[in-house]
């Protein structure tokens, strides 16, 4: 995974996405309790803290490609984001508990 985050500042913005995409298929989209049999055969699972930790450190690589000029790198962050979202919906759905609106800018 060392060399992607490298790749996101390549001139050509067909390597730029297919880093994004590299980078974004190591991300888990879904609850590994909630899988069936055979999936995610053979892939190598990682503790929920060393995985929140490395999907974190993709997060923040991926961050600068939002405002990237190549639409295509664009859509593949999107997709990043969106397996993101999907895959720590739990998270964000604890987060918005504590949320508190009045004090937001505070």
């Amino acid at each position: 995974m060392d060399l992607l985050p490298h790749l996101l500042q390549f001139s050509d913005p067909e390597v730029r996405a297919a880093a994004v995409f590299a980078l974004g298929a190591i991300i888990q989209a879904h609850n590994p309790a909630f899988a069936g049999p055979g999936v995610g055969a053979g892939a190598q699972r990682m503790g929920s803290a060393d995985r929140l930790q490395a999907e974190r450190q993709i997060a923040e690589h991926l961050l600068p490609a939002v405002e990237d000029a190549s639409p295509l790198v664009r859509s593949e962050v999107a997709v990043a984001f969106g397996r993101v979202a999907c895959g720590h919906a739990d998270m964000f759905q604890v987060g918005m508990l504590f949320h508190d609106p009045v004090n937001v800018g505070q």
